[in-house]
């Protein structure tokens, strides 16, 4: 009897060592993360069950899964996971513990276990924050339903003594630094007060100031450029050659014409003193001459611009030789300049996004590829009213400013140029973009 009546005590010792075990496990956990996996796995030694799933309400009807028995992650874009949250938010009973099969409430998710039981983690008095759903192939007992509504308890006292700690830790923080907290705000809004400079970015390109622009007098093949992309040219100097053979022939037939009509001219005015009928004939020979002389200098004067010289001294500006020599070119198309090194201006390229106002005259700092730390400072002169395409593809308004102090970079060189306009506060240098990007998608 004795030996039976030790054996009927170990068995009912047993598990109030393992539930007393369990509940000193779940007191230390440090953290509502540790927690909560707690409830999804480590209930499964004390309790039998498929599948858990630990859900919190965040709001009035909103809920999440916070873990899953088993799984390290929570797929929260998975089918079964918003199809658990979805059925959650039409769920009535949920501050109730108890069992039901699955068909009765979950038939419309695809679930391969025939129970569930639902549980608060709560006390009668208070609702609850987070519930435990339990999947099982066998339906639970009274004394396993009473035996969850215990650990329920334990749960909850300890997600209330972990929200009580980080709130009195918080509430702490706060009354030791709430002084440094609004000493920092004051000074945030001091300097958030501060007037700034407004200013945007442009690409830049050097360009020449009233360069003298080489066009193609008529219509022709360029046969020679004379001179070397961006060398010094002097006046006279020829910059390049056109085909003339044609002009050429055309100059001697003229002066050929030119000697027939002045004979036909001479014999008829000689005739007209002998015959008066001849009279006639001498006035339409003049006419014929006059002709003639007049196609013989159009002739001359094509002949002539085959061959354009510079007019002043300078740098011939353009691309590439190879480009220009063979090419057919038609009246009136740009060639090349012949500009003073001296003479420049500096050409900006301003997007429209970020075109503002600028104040008369705008302050402009340059910064070339080649000279990327050393600034050229310029003077805003010029704002263009119509956008135009820029080399880099973006419409964008052309700016001329012209340089001031410094040495002058060379024609050709680009880089990026600051351009600034009237002060304004620290905070609207932050909020400008996001607000102009708004009205833009607003349309405001």
């Amino acid at each position: 009897m004795n030996g039976q009546e030790e054996q009927r005590q170990s068995n009912v010792i047993a598990p109030a060592l393992k539930l007393l075990q369990f509940e000193a496990d779940i007191r230390q956990c440090d953290s509502r993360k540790a927690l909560i996996f707690h409830l999804a796995n480590n209930l499964q030694s004390i309790m039998a069950y498929e599948k858990a799933f630990v859900l919190e309400q965040v709001a009035k009807n909103t809920f999440t899964v916070q873990a899953v028995s088993s799984a390290s992650v929570v797929e929260k874009s998975s089918p079964l996971i918003r199809q658990l949250t979805q059925w959650l938010r039409g769920y009535e009973n949920r501050q109730q513990a108890h069992g039901f099969k699955t068909e009765e409430h979950l038939a419309s998710i695809e679930l391969p276990y025939e129970y569930c039981y639902w549980q608060p983690i709560s006390q009668q008095t208070s609702p609850a924050r987070y519930y435990l759903l339990l999947l099982s192939n066998d339906a639970y007992s009274e004394n396993q339903q009473a035996l969850l509504g215990r650990i329920a308890d334990t749960y909850h006292h300890a997600f209330r003594a972990l929200t009580g700690k980080q709130d009195k830790h918080i509430g702490h923080w706060w009354q030791r630094h709430i002084g440094k907290l609004i000493s920092i705000m004051l000074l945030l809004l001091v300097l958030l007060t501060v007037p700034l400079p407004i200013s945007v970015m442009s690409a830049v390109e050097v360009v020449p100031d009233q360069p003298f622009i080489v066009t193609a007098p008529f219509n022709g093949v360029v046969k020679t450029i004379s001179v070397a992309p961006d060398s010094a040219v002097t006046a006279g100097q020829t910059l390049l050659q056109f085909e003339d053979l044609g002009l050429r022939n055309d100059y001697l037939l003229s002066q050929r014409k030119l000697a027939v009509a002045k004979a036909k001219y001479d014999k008829a005015q000689a005739a007209s003193f002998v015959q008066t009928d001849y009279g006639e004939d001498a006035n339409i020979a003049r006419a014929e001459l006059n002709l003639a002389i007049i196609e013989m200098q159009y002739a001359k004067q094509r002949l002539s611009q085959s061959s354009i010289e510079s007019p002043q001294n300078g740098v011939a500006i353009y691309a590439d030789k190879e480009k220009w020599q063979g090419k057919a070119v038609r009246v009136g198309e740009r060639l090349l300049q012949v500009a003073q090194a001296d003479q420049i201006h500096y050409k900006l390229f301003l997007p429209v996004a970020q075109m503002m106002s600028f104040s008369e005259p705008a302050k402009v700092t340059v910064y070339l590829d080649s000279s990327p730390l050393g600034g050229h400072q310029a003077q805003l002169v010029s704002i263009g009213y119509q956008p135009v395409v820029s080399p880099e593809g973006i419409a964008s308004y052309i700016l001329i400013a012209k340089p001031l102090q410094g040495g002058l970079p060379a024609i050709g060189a680009r880089g990026t140029a600051r351009i600034y306009g009237g002060d304004a506060p620290l905070i609207w240098h932050f909020l400008r973009r996001p607000i102009n990007s708004a009205r833009q998608w607003l349309g405001v």
